[in-house]
Formats: C-alpha cells, sequence, structure tokens
C-alpha cells in the first residue's frame, strides 16, 4: 500500500495588508546591521550612525582644538565608543581613524568620503571589515544606505531590502492540522517573508520553514500545495425599486 504522502497548504498574502512590524525583530535583534535613512525613511540603529557623522564632521573644529586639545586618542574615547571587548583603542587603530578624517579634501564629493568614513569607523569599533550596499524599492528614487559586514550573506540583505520596501513576498502556512484543505481563504496558521516571487522558489522557502518549524523531513515527501494571490472579485448587488 503507497503510504500517503504529507501536504503542507500554504497561500501568499495580500501585499496591501503587509505589516513590516511582525517581522522588525529579526532586523533590529541584529546590532551588527544598520540603515541610513537619510532625510526620508526611518533607520536602524540611527542613534549610532548619527554619533558616528557627528565624530567626523566634528574633527578639527572648535570642539576638537580647544577641549580635546588635538588628541585624537581623548576625541575618540569620548565619541566613538567601541562595540567590541570594552578594549582601549590601539596606537595603530587611532593612526588609521586620523588618517580617515584627514582624506575629506581628496574627495570631489562629500557623500563618497562620508560612505569610506563610515565603513572605516564601523570596521574598527566592531573589529571586522564592513562594507555599504545600496537597498532599493520597487519606485525610482527609493534608495537607502545598509552598512554590513562584509561577510553578511547576499540572501540576507535582499531579504531585509524586501522587507525594508515592502517588496517581498507574505506567507501563511496552515498548522491546523487537517488533512484537507479547500480553499486558500480556510488556511489559518503562521507567516514569513520572503524577498523569493517564482513559485518554485516560494515551495522551496515553505519546505524550509517547515523544516525548521514542523518538524517535517524530507523523507516525509511532502508536497506544497499553494494559493498565491490574485486580487479580489466585485459581487454586483441589487435592490428593489
Amino acid at each position: 500500500m503507497e503510504n500517503k504522502k504529507t501536504k503542507i497548504y500554504a497561500r501568499t498574502l495580500d501585499p496591501e495588508f503587509f505589516d513590516y512590524r511582525i517581522y522588525e525583530d529579526i532586523v533590529t535583534e541584529n546590532k551588527e546591521i544598520y540603515i541610513d535613512g537619510g532625510r526620508d525613511y526611518n533607520g536602524i540603529q540611527n542613534d549610532v550612525l548619527k554619533r558616528i557623522k557627528d565624530y567626523i564632521d566634528g574633527y578639527g573644529h572648535y570642539e576638537y582644538e580647544v577641549y580635546y586639545h588635538n588628541s585624537i586618542r581623548e576625541y575618540t574615547i569620548d565619541n566613538l565608543p567601541k562595540k567590541i571587548n570594552g578594549k582601549p583603542y590601539t596606537p595603530y587603530e587611532l593612526h588609521v581613524l586620523k588618517e580617515m578624517l584627514e582624506k575629506e579634501n581628496e574627495y570631489h564629493y562629500y557623500s563618497e568620503f562620508l560612505e569610506m568614513a563610515m565603513i572605516t569607523c564601523l570596521s574598527i569599533i566592531h573589529g571586522t571589515k564592513y562594507e555599504m550596499r545600496k537597498l532599493r524599492g520597487s519606485c525610482q528614487g527609493e534608495v537607502v544606505d545598509c552598512y554590513c559586514p562584509a561577510t553578511t550573506p547576499s540572501d540576507y540583505t535582499d531579504w531585509i531590502e524586501a522587507w525594508f520596501f515592502g517588496t517581498g513576498v507574505e506567507i501563511e502556512i496552515d498548522d491546523t492540522g487537517r488533512d484537507e484543505v479547500e480553499d486558500g481563504n480556510d488556511i489559518l496558521g503562521y507567516t514569513f517573508y520572503t524577498a523569493k516571487w517564482r513559485k518554485e522558489d516560494l515551495v522551496e522557502e515553505i519546505l524550509n520553514q517547515c523544516y525548521w518549524i514542523s518538524g517535517i523531513s524530507e523523507d516525509d515527501e511532502p508536497e506544497v500545495v499553494l494559493w498565491q494571490f490574485n486580487g479580489y472579485t466585485k459581487t454586483p448587488k441589487y435592490k428593489a425599486s
């Protein structure tokens, strides 16, 4: 007798009702990720980014000269606290920071200098190499800067981009334990968000979620039944006159 395959029922949800706050902790709990939203968007770890920018902009000005007596060591200790190990800055790290801060005039555009300076500061305070990746939305002009360790997988920043601009797909997986679900509207369970959009990729994402959360394994030979959101149907109404 042939074994009955395990069925997984899932649906994609209406993107208009996507609530980014449900998944916000996935990004904000990772203290290595920074998003500079500029003037148009709320960023991630804005307080730290602002402090770094103030550190960069304040170098060589009145406060640096008068209160810190042109000491890069004292200025850095007060204005750029380390995030790792709590140890003092090494002479080499201070040299790198001072050398970086004095390169502003070598750049044609301040934005290019600022990007380099932010990467240098974050690399030193975290003790690992950082880089900046552009996150883009679906419309022209929707772009923010994401600073992250250079070893961050591209799939993760792709997910952050989709979450930040709401360009991904939200999926609900039925966990009621029913053997059969006849319609996507009947699905009730937990949700997750993905940057993928092709059906075969969505099915793979659903399987990975179930392997992780539901205890289903590949040995169960699960079959995914996926309903994809396809808009709404208008029904005409009449009244007697």
